[in-house]
């Protein structure tokens, strides 16, 4: 006869069958009354109802709940069985409904119709001090608000309350907005004056203080920042070049860009007057972290790359020769042929010579031709000024072919004179070999005549 267990015994999990270590309780279902063992946790049995009606729920729950009533959801018909519900009243239609609770309080006063209700005249007549929901002042949000006015200009105005304190002191206008900016901010500044952004018409929180320009005088509002400002010069000044930049420089002064006539790229850049290696004329260089940029002027550093790689065959600074040829000569801004020179001063030679001879510049459409086709022979009885390009074109064809021509003699002269050497060079090879041969016969005649 098995023996009869009572509702509330305790076993340990082996003297019961199972597995774990956990003690059990012999606990009854709430809802059907079958016994079985449940686990305990905290002296507590985990569940109150087996396992076919864990999820049940009553068919008519509750059927007359009064105001303020707390039930479970398993009591309710509501899924979440171990939540609490109060039973609560909307304040905007009050229609009655069970409500999550927590701390015995609901968590929405509004039923779910009117969770985002705005009243069509939201607090008509607000004193300072009150605060309101968001939802009762016209508010779609469920923040708290408190009528405040503005510190400045007094406004009165709904105000997003945080920690029991208003988010802001000020109304947007006094707080430096774009669009609500005063027309005439701090309307008679002198000199070193120091204001906020949003005090004089900007947009910023920065520091400005009113500083003359340096140039022209002219006083405005400029960014202060570490103790001075941030631009001794106006915007127009800042571009703009000065008419005279730096009369009388002597080696090695040093300017700004600005100073010095350089554009708005290089406005702020340093300079030092420098006096180049090679042409040994004075100019402005870029002088950054006490080094030079270059030792040479643009004209001189031009050349030198040409030299290096290879453009130019020979370079003094005066005098260069490129590998196709022609050659350069540097003038002076004085010389009276300086209008023909290209940027830099330098004028191919033999345009230079011809000039000279005329006593004039040449005209750009103006041609000066070699007659014997050689660029590097700049002498005047080897150039001609052609008088069109068509007559440019003929003449090379014609130096071209008498060229041709004359190469070809020296051509046939020197193969001729190099074939006579090899039938020398020949015979010489010929000579040689045979006596070789007769000296190998004379020896083999010799060893058989001994046998």
């Amino acid at each position: 006869m098995e023996e009869k267990i009572k509702i509330g015994t305790i076993r340990n999990a082996w003297e019961i069958g199972r597995k774990n270590r956990s003690p059990y309780i012999w606990s009854a279902c709430e809802i059907c009354g079958e016994a079985r063992w449940v686990r305990l946790e905290g002296g507590q049995a985990i569940s109150k109802r087996c396992v076919k009606h864990a999820k049940y729920v009553a068919p008519n729950p509750c059927t007359n709940p009064k105001l303020g009533d707390i039930r479970y959801g398993k009591d309710i018909g509501k899924t979440g069985i171990s939540t609490q519900y109060i039973w609560a009243v909307c304040e905007i239609c009050g229609e009655g409904r069970w409500v999550t609770c927590k701390n015995k309080e609901a968590i929405s006063k509004r039923c779910v119709k009117h969770i985002n209700y705005v009243a069509p005249n939201p607090c008509p007549n607000p004193k300072l001090g009150d605060i309101r929901y968001g939802r009762d002042i016209g508010k779609t949000r469920g923040m708290k608000y408190i009528w405040s006015a503005c510190i400045d200009c007094g406004k009165e105005r709904w105000i997003e309350v945080k920690k029991g304190r208003p988010t802001h002191s000020k109304c947007r206008r006094c707080i430096g907005y774009k669009s609500a900016i005063s027309t005439l901010p701090c309307p008679n500044p002198q000199k070193g004056d120091i204001r906020h952004g949003k005090d004089i018409g900007k947009s910023k929180w920065f520091r400005y203080i009113w500083y003359p320009c340096e140039v022209c005088g002219k006083e405005r509002w400029v960014a202060y920042a570490k103790g001075k400002s941030a631009k001794n010069r106006c915007l127009s000044c800042t571009k703009r070049s000065p008419a005279n930049p730096c009369p009388n420089p002597k080696e090695g002064d040093i300017r700004l860009g600005r100073d010095i006539g350089k554009g708005e790229s290089s406005a702020r850049s340093k300079y030092i007057y420098h006096k180049c290696i090679d042409c040994d004329t004075y100019s402005w260089v870029r002088f950054d972290k006490g080094q030079l940029a270059s030792i040479r002027c643009n004209p001189c550093a031009v050349a030198f790359w040409n030299l290096e790689h290879g453009h130019y065959k020979e370079h003094n600074g005066k005098k260069a020769r490129w590998s196709d040829g022609y050659v350069d000569v540097l003038l002076k801004p004085d010389d009276f042929f300086y209008p023909m020179a290209k940027k830099g001063g330098w004028v191919r030679e033999h345009r230079l010579v011809m000039a000279q001879s005329l006593g004039r510049c040449l005209q750009p459409w103006e041609i000066v031709h070699h007659k014997d086709g050689d660029r590097s022979n700049n002498d005047i009885n080897n150039l001609e000024l052609a008088d069109s390009v068509s007559a440019h074109i003929k003449g090379h064809s014609k130096g071209y072919k008498d060229g041709y021509k004359q190469g070809l003699l020296d051509g046939r002269d020197k193969q001729v004179q190099e074939l006579k050497e090899q039938i020398v060079e020949l015979k010489d090879l010929i000579e040689n070999q045979t006596k070789q041969v007769k000296l190998l016969q004379w020896q083999n005649n010799n060893r058989i005549g001994d046998i």
